[in-house]
């Protein structure tokens, strides 16, 4: 009853999301740091921060796939944003799991902070239908700087 009336189910990929995140913590050793290979600050390069494997993010796209409502889909994302890191690409490949420029920012609002790689946008940016859209993308992204 508990379940029934507290809608829990809805909230089950969110936890399939952050046990994921902590079962890839060890898999994420690929190198010092998937941009430049090394520990020292290079540009606006955020150091050390492993994004998440490549086995890990499968896992991710399949599990927003799943979910029917792009609501539902950002509340993933939003669960995943909470303790993984992503790529630009990764970035870009989440935010073209919406049709609708809006939801796409939703998510670059979401990973921005959380991003490794800060030297390339152009895939980001590259995702989004309207000029509009890709300044207001810029914008997200230069607060990051």
């Amino acid at each position: 009853d508990f379940m029934k009336n507290y809608g829990i189910r809805r909230f089950l990929p969110v936890v399939a999301v952050i046990a994921m995140l902590w079962a890839s913590a060890d898999s994420q050793a690929q190198g010092r740091c998937g941009v430049h290979n090394s520990h020292e600050y290079e540009g606006r390069h955020r150091g050390c921060a492993y994004a998440i494997s490549t086995e890990g993010f499968e896992r991710l796209v399949a599990i927003v796939k799943e979910q029917g409502f792009s609501d539902r889909k950002l509340l993933v994302i939003e669960a995943a944003s909470l303790g993984g890191w992503f790529t630009s690409g990764q970035c870009a490949a989440l935010m073209s799991e919406f049709d609708f420029d809006e939801k796409k920012l939703d998510v670059l609002r979401l990973l921005a902070p959380r991003l490794t790689d800060t030297c390339d946008y152009s895939d980001i940016l590259n995702r989004l239908d309207f000029e509009s859209s890709r300044r207001t993308a810029a914008d997200i992204l230069l607060g990051l700087r």
